[in-house]
């Protein structure tokens, strides 16, 4: 097991979501909580509960045994048993979403290729892509701006296509080169450690500069909170895509939530969204932006790059963290009049 899934309460501490990852520990305390995975500060109660509580999550242990991702990490490597075609086959059924292809075409990759890949990538010879976990950098030796794939070492100097879910603007995909030798500021036994102790199955990604983003928040707004990025080696396919700069950008968040909200009403407001979404056709709206946003793009040749489609997936966006913080969902006023009359009043013109 290379990282599972946890929350932590410690009174003493505050609430903690995220990755325990393995780490090469030679001094300091065994468990290390960044503060990135502090959601919530320390009780203030004068009788807090010294203990401590940690929940893991049975169904995000990575990699788990039996699955796809252990029969890709088998195939990968010459030095272990060849998985089973059948059992491999039954694991990598589902094929590549239209959400990934339309990201694919956006990316300059040729329609004929995209609907190659989605048919030959259900057979084993050709499953040159995952859904792997994405993890902190254990060693804190990876170069800024590089990730590292255990498990795929011995495939030889390539490039990775790496997203996640949803994906729908062209910056959501991103190439990165892969990493077969050790950098220069890592040490020997470091590089080592990494290819002998972690399995395919998880992502590594480097750390951010000072007060930088980190890589996974400039991939779709990921985190390192359990979120799986696609990866794709595949190099007739990651060849002919062309990936937007990965530029440096200031860090707005840390990520923690107040212990005593700075809003007094906010328990009345978060009554009052979920009112709203449960009286509302809410979910309808959801289902309504993405069908449009796909229509969009579908129909013009700037793919995602399109405005249009753009707009209508950011409000997407929006309604799916309406639930979240009760912001509007803003549509510009020219596409509004395409949605059903009754969802008028759940979003908001711009």
């Amino acid at each position: 097991v290379a990282a599972i899934q946890v929350r932590l309460f410690i009174p003493s501490m505050g609430v903690f979501k995220g990755m325990l990852v393995k780490k090469r520990i030679e001094t300091g305390a065994p468990i290390e909580l960044p503060c990135s995975m502090q959601k919530v500060l320390q009780s203030a109660h004068p009788q807090r509960f010294d203990g401590s509580c940690i929940l893991i999550c049975r169904n995000k242990v990575h990699p788990s045994p039996g699955s796809a991702n252990e029969y890709i990490g088998r195939k990968l490597d010459e030095t272990r048993k060849s998985p089973p075609e059948k059992p491999f086959t039954e694991k990598i059924k589902k094929p590549l979403s239209p959400m990934i292809l339309r990201l694919w075409e956006t990316m300059g990759v040729p329609k004929d290729l995209c609907d190659r890949y989605k048919k030959e990538s259900l057979l084993p010879a050709r499953r040159n892509h995952a859904w792997v976990v994405g993890v902190p950098d254990p060693t804190g030796s990876l170069p800024p701006d590089t990730v590292f794939v255990p498990g795929i070492r011995n495939q030889g100097p390539y490039d990775l296509f790496v997203t996640r879910c949803p994906c729908y603007a062209h910056e959501h995909g991103r190439k990165f080169r892969s990493l077969t030798e050790k950098p220069p500021v890592m040490s020997t036994e470091d590089w080592e450690w990494l290819n002998n102790e972690f399995m395919f199955g998880v992502i590594i990604f480097s750390n951010p500069r000072p007060g930088m983003m980190s890589i996974p928040e400039r991939i779709a707004n990921g985190d390192l909170d359990g979120d799986l990025y696609l990866v794709c080696w595949d190099k007739e396919v990651v060849d002919s895509m062309t990936a937007l700069p990965l530029v440096d950008q200031p860090s707005e968040d840390d990520g923690k939530l107040s212990t005593v909200p700075s809003n007094p009403n906010w328990f009345h407001e978060a009554q009052d969204v979920n009112f709203r979404k449960v009286q509302s056709k809410y979910s309808h709206l959801i289902g309504t932006l993405y069908r449009l946003a796909e229509k969009k793009a579908d129909q013009s040749e700037k793919k995602l790059d399109d405005p249009d489609s753009r707009a209508l997936y950011e409000a997407y966006n929006d309604a799916l963290e309406y639930q979240k913080h009760g912001r509007p969902i803003r549509v510009p006023k020219h596409l509004i009049k395409e949605l059903r009359k009754e969802l008028h009043h759940l979003v908001q013109a711009i």
